[in-house]
């Protein structure tokens, strides 16, 4: 079965931290935030993978925030979607749903750089 998500970006997020923040504040939050946001998934994907689910939440709830501030509303709600199943105690779905946020997650990151895969 092959999964084929379209990246939800929300470029009203991006304009309002280029207005508020500036050129070059805007573009170190978004650099620090990507890189945080590649680090939080793998960490989540390796505990994850060691079902220490309770860790796998407390990062998703962290990195759903971050993802909206620079536009990604896609990779927000699928964090969203894990720290959820994780508190209602769905295994399954929090599997799933872990799954979900890594493709979301590889396609963000790759698209925010290249806007012509994102869906506006």
């Amino acid at each position: 079965m092959t999964f084929d998500e379209a990246v939800r970006f929300d470029p009203r997020r991006l304009a309002d931290l280029y207005r508020t923040m500036g050129e070059i504040g805007a573009e170190n939050v978004l650099c620090d935030t990507m890189e945080e946001l590649t680090i939080q998934l793998v960490r989540i994907e390796k505990l994850g993978r060691r079902a220490r689910l309770q860790e796998v939440r407390e990062i998703a709830e962290r990195i759903a925030p971050r993802a909206e501030q620079i536009g990604l509303a896609g990779l927000a709600g699928a964090a969203r979607a894990v720290a959820d199943c994780v508190r209602l105690g769905d295994r399954t779905g929090a599997v799933a749903t872990m799954a979900r946020l890594s493709r979301m997650g590889d396609k963000s990151l790759s698209a925010i750089w290249d806007p012509q895969g994102m869906m506006l």
